[in-house]
């Protein structure tokens, strides 16, 4: 079984998704330099969409937003 690169830290932290003609909010699961995992409601993000995820962190009042991420498969 392959091992990941970063260590995965867990928090859930209210995510805004969006790609074009939809956006969606869901809660992020886990953390690492290279990525997140969310916990989704429903699966209408497939794997190599674009997206811009909006993160509500605990310490900003603004929120952080990433752009051009890419949706990739559960591993």
């Amino acid at each position: 079984m392959p091992t990941r690169r970063y260590q995965r830290v867990p928090m859930q932290r209210p995510v805004n998704l969006r790609s074009p003609g939809r956006s969606q909010s869901d809660v992020t699961v886990d953390f690492s330099p290279a990525g997140c995992a969310i916990q989704q409601d429903t699966r209408s993000l497939h794997c190599g969409m674009r997206l811009t995820l909006q993160l509500a962190l605990p310490d900003r009042q603004d929120h952080l937003e990433i752009e051009h991420a890419i949706r990739m498969p559960h591993s």
